[in-house]
């Protein structure tokens, strides 16, 4: 199945790579960093304390189009190196990859991959639509790196 939406981007971020890791795996904190005007609410639906393969998580948060949620599952995690998860929600399924590497010992580099699918009827109909707002959402993933760039970086 084609992407609907493909989008790739690499950040610096001046924290090692271990530190920038662990933020990025604890789902609870991710989310509530990244969060902006409306508030996101984060329930765990399954999972034990540490993050592991399999863990899910139910997100939702108000966005201009109303209340959207949708399923965040871990399907990988390769300490310090990589982290994977999918997103379903409304019709769609959102996979994203963020491999991590060192550079140094205070620094590393994040390069993230966001695919969005449409996983319905109703979204496949959808397509021709979603793929004119292409730029937007690419944008809007852009932005959403450079947040955590700078959340991370603001930890002490």
């Amino acid at each position: 199945m084609r992407p609907l939406i493909d989008c790739a981007e690499t950040i610096r971020i001046d924290r090692p790579a271990e530190e920038a890791f662990v933020a990025l795996a604890d789902i609870d904190r991710l989310f509530a960093a990244l969060q902006r005007k409306s508030p996101i609410t984060v329930e765990r639906l399954s999972g034990g304390p540490a993050t592991a393969v399999g863990d899910r998580w139910r997100v939702s948060g108000d966005l201009k189009l109303g209340r959207r949620s949708g399923v965040v599952e871990i399907t990988k995690l390769m300490e310090p190196t990589s982290i994977a998860f999918r997103t379903e929600g409304s019709g769609y399924l959102a996979k994203t990859e963020i491999a991590i590497s060192p550079e140094g010992t205070t620094a590393c580099r994040l390069s993230a991959r966001n695919r969005i699918f449409a996983d319905s009827l109703k979204a496949r109909l959808a397509a021709p639509f979603i793929r004119l707002y292409r730029k937007r959402i690419e944008r809007g993933f852009r932005k959403l790196l450079k947040r955590a760039k700078r959340r991370l970086e603001a930890r002490s």
